[in-house]
């Protein structure tokens, strides 16, 4: 019998973000380097911006890295992210 052990994940509760706030952390994203002083706030809009995130990566739509990450500039530097959901 073969187990995978997965580390264990955050648990978050459930909320439910609006478009235009989805929509707004994602053009603060795009418009804002990440530094030390905003790495938070990168992080929080990191959260509210994920289920769109998600639907875009995964659409059957296919994508070039560069159109990816030119949407979302952030995946490129917010290694913060990936680690924390």
């Amino acid at each position: 019998m073969l187990l995978f052990i997965l580390p264990r994940r955050r648990t978050t509760e459930l909320t439910i973000y609006s478009a235009e706030m989805v929509e707004e952390a994602e053009k603060w994203m795009r418009e804002t380097p990440l530094d030390a002083n905003n790495k938070t706030a990168m992080l929080e809009k990191m959260e509210i911006t994920r289920h769109s995130r998600r639907d875009y990566l995964s659409s059957k739509t296919k994508k070039s890295a560069g159109v990816t990450l030119k949407r979302y500039p952030r995946l490129a530097d917010c290694l913060e992210a990936v680690s924390s959901f």
